[in-house]
């Protein structure tokens, strides 16, 4: 959130650089949990489609009691698709699987009777029991026990591990986000261009702070009410020092998105003033922010944080892990995975014998194996990735680069989009591929230091 240049001063960069960087930050602990228990990693995937429906019948059920004027069911399954989803049900079900407790019931759920808390507790736990026993089928108990021990020894959360969106698709809905800032550097955004600008990114659902004591979370009194008007913030009375500053950081992060998003939508008589009045009150939530976030880098040595504050490395970190993910994703067959995770298993409690020599020579076979991913290869597919996105357009070079290396893809922004008749000369991002290849290496092992056992660069 430093001010490094000018690109970076305007209210559109103060929401959204440090909104993506706890994205990425959220996506390095998932890929480093995806290496420790890979076989682990590809049942929770898979498992949640499975939740989801198991969540959805019995909330499907209460819905159709409380809304029993509706006779439409296309709007009573659209409306419980929203609450399990956007209202985070899935992901409390997540973390009640970790732990067996709920941290924080649903408010607006409870309030206005749609679902009881004893009715939460019982879909919860007949969640919980439908895990563990496709956990026992497939013989995974004790790579769920070591993930829970990893997960509790490293505060994180099975929710803040299995996000609802991929790389691919923050580096699309980010890209035209950074091309942005330079617009607004010499008159700053209106509302409106706020929410347009940044919208993509606040339907990401953000990872949970990294404490079982405090919650950040929405506050609804009356169930008449259409927007939510509160953001609350639960501070434990018994919680971490170490803890605090992260934890206020992240309330105005998300305090700042949401109130962009409120006042757009609400009416108001006197609108024109109390967005006067906004952009001044985000002068001052900003500058806490920023206190607040070199406090934790520097005070509280977030190495990942500091590596992550200038807003480019932010990009180049993006277009890290979407190549380290197409690399797992095209290296590494089933039996690879296994053996992996079975070597893990072992390596993690420092339990080598004798008889475990032929599996880490099979370990090590795989990153020697000849699967080399190259640079080309992931340039292609970035392109394939950008070409979908209308909010850029492509420049290729060289332009007959089918049958020669790709030099470089140049990103340019689409002036409709944003309202613009045109745009400045420097509403683009040129990705060069000397520039991406270069460090790519030492890069990737600092994000996901297990990355330098099994990656040939």
């Amino acid at each position: 959130m430093a001010k490094s240049n000018k690109a970076n001063d305007n209210q559109i960069y103060y929401i959204a650089h440090p909104t993506v960087k706890n994205l990425v930050k959220q996506a390095v602990e998932v890929r480093r949990f995806r290496l420790l228990f890979p076989t682990l990693f590809n049942f929770l995937e898979g498992y949640k489609p499975q939740l989801t429906r198991l969540l959805f019948d019995p909330i499907y059920n209460h819905y159709t009691q409380y809304r029993n004027d509706v006779v439409n069911n296309e709007t009573l399954v659209n409306d419980v698709n929203i609450i399990v989803s956007d209202r985070h049900i899935l992901q409390v079900a997540l973390d009640f699987i970790q732990n067996n407790t709920i941290p924080l019931y649903d408010r607006f759920l409870l309030d206005n009777g749609v679902v009881e808390e004893l009715d939460f507790d019982i879909i919860f736990f007949a969640a919980y029991h439908n895990f563990e026993n496709n956990l026992t089928k497939l013989n995974l108990e004790q790579d769920w026990n070591n993930a829970k021990e990893y997960m509790k020894k490293n505060n994180l959360f099975l929710s803040t591990l299995l996000p609802n969106w991929t790389m691919e698709q923050l580096l699309n809905d980010y890209l035209p986000i950074h091309i942005s800032y330079s617009l607004f550097n010499d008159k700053p955004p209106t509302n409106k261009q706020m929410l347009k600008v940044l919208n993509p990114i606040f339907r990401y659902i953000k990872p949970r702070i990294k404490t079982k004591n405090s919650m950040i979370g929405f506050k609804i009194e009356d169930h008449q009410q259409k927007h939510v008007e509160h953001l609350g913030l639960k501070l434990a009375l018994d919680e971490d020092a170490s803890n605090i500053a992260e934890i206020f950081l992240d309330f105005l992060i998300k305090y700042r998105s949401e109130q962009i998003d409120y006042i757009n939508i609400k009416n108001y008589d006197n609108k024109e003033k109390i967005i006067e009045e906004n952009m001044k009150v985000g002068v001052i939530v900003n500058d806490l922010s920023n206190f607040l976030d070199q406090f934790v880098r520097k005070k509280l040595g977030d190495e990942l944080s500091e590596r992550l504050n200038n807003y480019d490395s932010l990009l180049i970190a993006i277009i890290d892990l979407v190549y380290f993910d197409q690399v797992l994703d095209t290296k590494f067959s089933e039996q690879d995975l296994t053996i992996i995770n079975n070597y893990n298993r072992i390596d993690m409690y420092g339990q080598w014998v004798e008889s475990n020599a032929d599996l880490k020579d099979q370990y090590l076979e795989i990153k020697t194996e000849d699967k080399k991913y190259t640079y080309q290869i992931f340039l292609r597919n970035l392109k394939e990735i950008l070409n979908v996105n209308d909010y850029l357009t492509l420049i290729i070079d060289p332009i007959n680069h089918k049958q020669r290396n790709i030099k470089n893809i140049n990103c340019v922004l689409n002036a409709k989009h944003y309202g613009f008749d045109k745009l400045k000369n420097k509403s683009f991002h040129n990705f060069s591929t000397n520039s991406l290849e270069q460090g790519l290496e030492e890069r990737l092992i600092k994000l996901i230091p297990k990355t330098a056992e099994l990656f040939v660069f």
